[in-house]
């Protein structure tokens, strides 16, 4: 079973800004007689923000057939102490024990994660062995975060079954 989820925020910030500068590249782009060298690069411009935003936009994909999670979220910005990239980022869900959704203060920021996320609202996941990772989730919905850690704990509920069994 494989889930693709887009975070909604990111999503509608996307929708509000590619919709009027496409509709004013089209029109404007197809309706000029002539274009001037700055037109013709405000109007690239905005072709670029419509057709590369959406790589950019925070997701998560789980994949529990192949045990793989990647919450991919933007840590370009700022400076940052790269424990997103080198931990944070592989969660295999076979190891799950717990997950639950937290707020993390500025230091615990600055500990656990990349310190520049505007917001946070994190999930904290607990993994077998004592290690705990946190995911940056404020930018999805509410509805979003359950729907995420369902399926991540839909995992765990199997796995227990597996082990009592044996």
């Amino acid at each position: 079973m494989k889930k693709f989820i887009i975070a909604f925020w990111d999503m509608l910030a996307y929708l509000v800004i590619s919709i009027p500068l496409s509709a004013q590249f089209l029109y404007y782009f197809f309706n000029s007689e002539d274009l001037n060298f700055m037109q013709v690069i405000f109007y690239s411009f905005c072709l670029a923000i419509v057709v590369w935003g959406p790589f950019f936009l925070q997701h998560t994909e789980i994949d529990l057939s192949r045990d793989y999670v990647n919450p991919y979220y933007m840590t370009s910005w700022g400076p940052k102490n790269n424990l997103d990239l080198q931990y944070n980022w592989e969660i295999f869900p076979s190891e799950i024990e717990k997950v639950s959704l937290v707020k993390l203060s500025k230091e615990e920021k600055k500990k656990y994660t990349s310190s520049k996320f505007l917001f946070s609202k994190y999930l904290k996941i607990e993994l077998r062995y004592g290690a705990v990772k946190y995911v940056y989730v404020s930018h999805y919905t509410n509805f979003q975060i359950k729907k995420i850690i369902r399926l991540l704990t839909s995992n765990l509920y199997k796995n227990t079954k597996i082990a009592h069994r044996n």
